[in-house]
């Protein structure tokens, strides 16, 4: 392969020597000279295109048949654009459009260098510019890009603003201190160093503010999600566009102002926006409730596995878990029909969010939000007043809800049996502050330094330390949940027990094989099967502790899967079984929505078995709703409507309406 590279970078170059010779004789070190010119000045070209449309990673170890075949388009673009300068160039007539312009551009170079390295004397606000910029640039991504992130985001985030700022304040306190040492030192030292220094961080904050805020099209999702970023090719276009442009526009001003008038212009604008950046916060803080403290409380796995001798309710929820790629493995698998005997299976059924932040809360609220308010007091308000938790809780059942995403705000988060109070402790300051660094510059590093900030949003949770606390925290993970379930016992209690269990399911990243081992390279139908695998065991453990006839059990998923495709998380996984149910594994082609499953939780209560829960029947025809929208783009829902059945996407059409916050 290197030989093969070599080939297609040197060849190019020597024939393009040949024609630039013609008929010439020359010696053998002109035409080395010559093709190393033509190789050199190809390479060039060709590495600016691979880089700006993300084709190369400059990791020449390893080169893919697509690089070459690239590389090699990029070498004949490269010599024809060469051959066509040079000809222009011995055109005359073309001469003052190729020549004159590089020359004025050499001289507004060399001019803006002679202006930089003129000495001159320094007015006060000259001096202090160098302060104004270092405390400008620490406040944009040690306080407002942090600041930004946890009121836009908080249901991502265990801790609160009161547990946030001390760690900002501290940021911003070092980087500007420590920027004004060296803005001094440079002063005292070098004027014309320092003049280089603080034009260099004017250029950084305003790339830096638009980078941050107008230009995050292309960022990859941090939801665990394995991604290339050859896909976000584009975010790096606009990059050498935005530094470009705003270099240029800055040495155009140091151009055309005095030096006064350049001064006042930065500090300006360096006192300006990080006001507007402040404004911007006390207006997010206040519009967002960001300013409320949550509740000194963490969800555990306390009662986890208590089940009564009485009457038990209990929702599995798996990630992710797509129906229709289920049903194709149930063809491959009978012996998942054993697995599921006395459930009913509902292929047909339709979800109501592409993504698992708003189908949880209408799982159990069967209330849709449709952006008209803040979603964190809709995600409070749903755990409040949930008509099925309030039937639950009037029945006398002991409330379980085994989800890491529960909002830890107010008291009433107490009514669950395995929320405890607690005391947090961080366990590292510095590796706090340092995942803020990492997340802010996710969103806001030129878009060459986002490959480096990518962060797993687990690692906020890795470091909080709880005291106070005996029970083990509810995870997510399949893993965990499976090991607990082998090496514990199911005991019994009298009171009537409800458990909802979020468990990670066929969600990404795909690490499990059948047996639930955590693996490398995995796929999603091997993270189905570890789902399938971890609820037989759980059902076995029912059945041993005799509290699964008395037990109403629904699995299911809060959204499907499509890798290619977000439009095909309409069609999740759903089985029920009802009290006392003794039966093969029915499937029901009832055409049912999670709309519907309110009216199931109560018919399931009231002791109906699973295939008497819904008003529909295999045959009917109705239209069904389904909210779409993209991950990490929440606040903009398209409503469509399903005519068919729910794993065919193309039944699937948009209403029209739409729903913006």
């Amino acid at each position: 392969m290197d030989l093969l590279f070599f080939m297609i970078a040197v060849c190019p170059a020597v024939i393009a020597a040949g024609i630039g010779f013609g008929k010439e004789k020359r010696s053998w070190k002109a035409w080395v000279l010559k093709a190393a010119v033509w190789f050199y000045g190809i390479t060039f070209v060709n590495l600016m295109m691979l880089y700006a449309r993300g084709w190369g990673a400059f990791r020449f170890e390893f080169l893919s048949v697509q690089f070459l075949l690239k590389y090699m388009v990029c070498s004949m673009f490269a010599i024809v654009l060469m051959l066509c300068m040079k000809k222009m160039i011995q055109t005359k007539r073309w001469h003052r459009f190729l020549i004159v312009p590089f020359v004025h551009f050499v001289n507004f170079v060399k001019k803006a260098y002679r202006k930089i390295k003129t000495v001159h004397a320094v007015p006060f606000y000259g001096r202090s510019v160098g302060i104004a910029a270092s405390c400008a640039l620490s406040f944009l991504i040690c306080v407002f890009a942090p600041l930004d992130l946890y009121f836009n985001n908080q249901g991502e985030f265990w801790f609160d603003l009161y547990i946030l700022l001390p760690y900002v304040i501290g940021m911003f306190l070092a980087a500007a201190f420590t920027g004004s040492m060296l803005a001094l030192v440079c002063f005292r030292v070098q004027r014309r160093l320092y003049q280089c220094l603080w034009i260099m961080e004017f250029v950084l904050f305003v790339c830096t503010y638009i980078q941050g805020n107008y230009l995050t099209k292309y960022l990859p999702p941090l939801d665990g999600t394995e991604f290339d970023w050859a896909d976000y090719a584009d975010g790096r276009s606009e990059t050498i566009i935005l530094w470009s442009v705003v270099l240029l526009v800055t040495v155009l001003l140091l151009l055309a102002l005095p030096w006064k008038k350049f001064y006042r212009m930065a500090n300006g604008v360096f006192g300006g926006m990080t006001a507007m950046l402040l404004l911007t916060l006390c207006i997010e803080g206040v519009m967002t409730f960001g300013y409320q403290d949550k509740a000194d409380a963490v969800v555990t796995t306390k009662n986890q596995f208590e089940m009564s001798q009485d009457r038990n309710f209990v929702i599995l929820l798996l990630d992710a878990l797509d129906t229709g790629v289920f049903q194709e493995m149930l063809e491959d698998h009978p012996e998942y029909e054993e697995v599921f005997a006395d459930f009913t299976y509902y292929p047909d059924t339709m979800g109501a969010y592409s993504f698992t932040s708003r189908s949880v809360p209408f799982l159990l609220s069967g209330e849709w939000f449709e952006n008209q308010e803040l979603f964190e007091k809709y995600h409070e308000r749903v755990y409040k007043e949930s008509g099925l938790l309030k039937r639950l809780e009037e029945e006398g059942y002991q409330l379980g809800i085994y989800e890491p995403e529960l909002p830890l705000t107010g008291r009433s988060i107490f009514r669950f049996d395995n929320v405890c109070a607690y005391q947090v402790n961080i366990r590292s300051g510095l590796e706090f502050a340092g995942l803020q660094l990492k997340l802010a510059g996710f969103k806001y590093a030129p878009f060459a330094w986002k490959k480096y900030c990518t962060i797993d949003m687990d690692e906020f949770t890795k470091i909080r330390e709880i005291s106070s606390v005996k029970e083990q925290q509810a995870s997510f993970d399949n893993h965990v949940f499976y090991e607990d379930l082998k090496t514990r016992e199911i005991t019994s209690t009298d009171g009537k027990c409800f458990k909802f269990i979020h468990l990670e399911g066929a969600h990404v990243p795909f690490r499990y094989d059948r047996e639930v081992n955590v693996i490398e390279d995995g796929t999603y139908e091997q993270n189905i099967e570890a789902s399938v695998t971890l609820t037989d065991t759980y059902l076995k453990k029912l059945k041993a502790a005799g509290v699964y006839d008395n037990s109403v059990i629904i699995v299911m998923a809060d959204h499907g899967f499509n890798w290619d495709d977000v439009h095909g998380r309409q069609d999740p996984f759903l089985m029920i079984k009802g009290i006392g149910e003794k039966h093969r594994m029915r499937v029901s082609q009832a055409p049912v929505s999670f709309e519907d499953l309110q009216l199931a939780y109560d018919r399931l209560l009231d002791g109906k078995p699973s295939d008497c829960v819904f008003d529909w029947e295999a045959g009917d025809q109705r239209e069904r709703r389904f909210l779409w929208f993209e991950y990490t783009k929440e606040d903009y829902m398209v409503e469509y409507l399903q005519k068919g059945h729910a794993s065919d996407c193309t039944s699937m059409y948009p209403t029209g309406r739409e729903y913006r916050q």
